[in-house]
């Protein structure tokens, strides 16, 4: 026996002293579900069945809310993956183009100034051998032009394949932006069902009927968010192995980084150590100069005219003139084209700055868009849906078809915050796969900067190995009039080659200069869109502040506007238990303090005497304020509400104060204290 049913049995014969002591003998549990029977009793099954249906969806839906959350944590789990997965990536970009690639850039340059030094401190006999230096000195400038040519063609590959990332990343905004709106616009309408509840019951929808369509709404909504939650699970687990795939490819590109830097490096002593030959080589030119000139002191001056003439003296053959004059047409013409080849690189490096600004503009819009916004706007859904509750808290019933309705009413707020919720885990969700996608193409961004750079290490090596040769001097068999000749025509070829590919180069430039700008556009067309809709995130919270202070104040007075006459105060039950969403599902307010509850009693006269106001008034006032000192503060009106369950900030606890401080001293006297309750009432 239990749950009333020893009470019920007692009431058999009894008299009306023996029936309540017997219904006092009760526990909470079993009184609750004695008022529910007696009311379906008394008001017909369809209250009963509401009843049961009312508590079967509370039950389903506290366990749809462990689901939706657990899914919100699945793909926040997931978002913070992908944003480390980034942070490894652009640490990997730096490690690879701005570490790898400009230390090997700089070993190139400091070859070929080696290159240089060993050809201009190389001693040459006659004009064949002049060409062959000035030749060797044009194909130097060709290889290094060539190489340069070729890393700006690379360069703008990247800077393409970054742009795309841009353009990617610029889409995850917008798509961020979408969802922004969506819930702006579901938290609008929240907060008008919050105004239109401040009204009181509407009894044309607190009626059995009413109830039951309300009810069976609730049903399949439940149904309906479960069955989607269970798509939006089922999913996850390959989009999670996309971002443990990038994950392992982040780390593989960070170990070859770390190994090419180890190449670079290598190179780099190489180098060093051919600088220190050609400073022996250079320092070793002037060696026994000064024998010589005393030597020639015991010639006479015609002798040393003599062995002057001699010297520059030679027979020349016509080609050796020949190949003179094409070293020369060569070196103009490479003149020329280094100045094309290195425009051409500060544009393409003045493109892939503009993609960096890109970037972080675009991951400036992307933190206003997600950690402002959107952080800002959920805590909106979730202070309207604290206000539903208490708006519903405050709701005084009567009987058990308007405890229906209020409970239906908790059970369709937390249905409603559970869908939108549902719909935004899947929209994290699809976001969270574009920034894989996004990171995989920044993976493959870092792949090709890498291939260039091993590229890059591979010339240096066979171009570290041409200069170690060179140290050796001239091999007379390669400065001969025939291979001059041979070398010179080449060094030609190669100029004409490279000369064509840097005129393709310029065009390409200015066709992904306009893409970069286009994509500037957009990310300022999105942070236009992203303050517009902080306006309006705003002013949402403005009103639900308002709506705040109005509840709060019914909560103190006690008493919620109604079309019914004033019913009975309404007594706490399980059925309450857990029933508000937010964050987490609210807890009810707790019960307030006796002088509150008293106070807050309705009077059965519609519009009571003064004196009956005041007699309920004052004691409730004198409750509240702790230090009698005659006055309200924030920090005691703060404290009641925190008592009741109401848990508000300074914010909203002056927006409650400003609706009667008539003298602006931020505390209420009892006068201010009245009117604000009265206008709640």
């Amino acid at each position: 026996m239990g749950a009333g049913a020893s009470a019920i049995d007692g009431a058999k014969g009894a008299d009306a002293s023996a029936i309540s002591a017997g219904v006092q003998s009760q526990s909470a549990a079993d009184k609750f579900l004695l008022k529910a029977a007696l009311e379906a009793r008394l008001g017909g099954a369809e209250i009963l069945k509401n009843f049961e249906a009312v508590v079967t969806n509370q039950a389903d839906l506290n366990e749809l809310r462990l689901a939706v959350f657990s899914n919100k944590e699945g793909v926040y789990e997931a978002r913070s993956m992908i944003e480390e997965n980034r942070t490894m990536i652009m640490r990997n970009y730096s490690s690879a183009f701005v570490g790898n690639r400009q230390i090997a850039n700089q070993n190139t340059d400091d070859i070929f100034k080696n290159r240089f030094a060993i050809l201009d401190g190389m001693k040459v006999d006659g004009q064949v051998q002049m060409n062959f230096r000035k030749s060797k000195h044009n194909e130097a400038v060709i290889e290094f032009l060539e190489n340069r040519s070729l890393l700006n063609n690379r360069v703008a590959k990247v800077n393409e394949q970054m742009s795309d990332v841009n353009a990617d990343l610029i889409a995850i905004n917008k798509a961020i932006i979408d969802s922004n709106e969506e819930i702006v616009s579901f938290n609008s309408d929240q907060i008008a069902t919050n105004t239109n509840l401040l009204a009181g019951i509407k009894l044309e929808k607190a009626t059995p009927e009413a109830n039951s369509a309300r009810i069976a709404s609730n049903k399949e909504k439940i149904a309906k968010i479960k069955t989607k939650n269970e798509e939006y699970n089922q999913g996850m687990v390959d989009k999670h192995k996309l971002i443990v795939d990038n994950r392992k490819q982040i780390e593989t590109n960070a170990a070859e980084i770390k190994e090419r830097r180890d190449a670079i490096l290598a190179n780099r002593d190489i180098i060093k150590a051919n600088g220190a030959k050609i400073g022996e080589m250079l320092r070793a030119q002037s060696a026994g100069v000064d024998e010589l000139v005393d030597k020639l002191g015991a010639l006479s001056d015609d002798e040393v005219k003599s062995m002057q003439a001699a010297l520059v003296a030679g027979t020349e053959e016509e080609n050796v003139e020949t190949n003179r004059k094409a070293i020369s047409e060569n070196e103009a013409r490479l003149h020329s084209l280094h100045l094309e080849i290195m425009t051409n690189k500060e544009d393409l490096y003045s493109i892939r700055a503009m993609i960096e600004e890109n970037r972080a503009l675009i991951v400036k819009n992307y933190a206003a868009a997600f950690v402002g916004n959107r952080q800002m706007a959920n805590q909106n859904t979730d202070d309207i849906f604290k206000n539903r509750c208490a708006i519903l808290d405050a709701v005084k019933v009567d009987g058990q078809v308007q405890e229906n309705w209020r409970n239906s009413k908790y059970n369709e707020a937390n249905a409603d915050f559970l869908e939108h919720r549902s719909k935004l885990n899947n929209r994290v969700a699809k976001v969270n796969e574009m920034m894989s996608k996004a990171n995989e193409k920044l993976i493959g961004v870092n792949s090709s900067i890498m291939k260039s750079n091993a590229e890059i290490v591979d010339f240096n090596s066979q171009q570290i190995e041409t200069n170690s040769k060179l140290l050796g001097g001239i091999v007379e068999e390669k400065a001969n009039p025939e291979a001059n000749a041979a070398r010179i025509a080449k060094n030609a070829e190669r100029i004409q080659v490279i000369a064509d590919r840097v005129a393709k180069y310029g065009e390409k430039s200015q066709e992904m200069k306009n893409k970069v700008m286009a994509n500037r556009q957009d990310v300022e067309a999105n942070a236009q869109d992203i303050e517009a809709r902080r306006a309006r995130i705003e002013a949402n919270r403005s009103t639900l502040v308002q709506n705040g202070a109005k509840v709060a104040a019914m909560l103190m007075g006690g008493e919620a506007p109604a079309e019914a006459a004033a019913p009975a105060e309404r007594e706490e039950t399980l059925a309450d238990k857990g029933h508000c969403a937010g964050a987490a599902f609210f807890e009810p307010a707790q019960e307030a303090p006796a002088a509150i509850v008293e106070a807050a009693a309705a009077a059965d006269a519609a519009e009571p005497e003064e004196d009956e106001v005041d007699k309920k008034l004052k004691p409730a006032f004198a409750d509240i304020d702790k230090d009698n000192s005659g006055f309200i503060e924030a920090s005691e009106l703060k404290s009641v509400l925190a008592t009741m369950g109401i848990s508000m900030t300074d914010e909203e606890i002056d927006g409650v104060l400003k609706m009667a401080d008539v003298n602006g001293d931020h505390k209420l006297d009892y006068a201010e204290y009245k009117k604000l309750v009265t206008k709640a009432m």
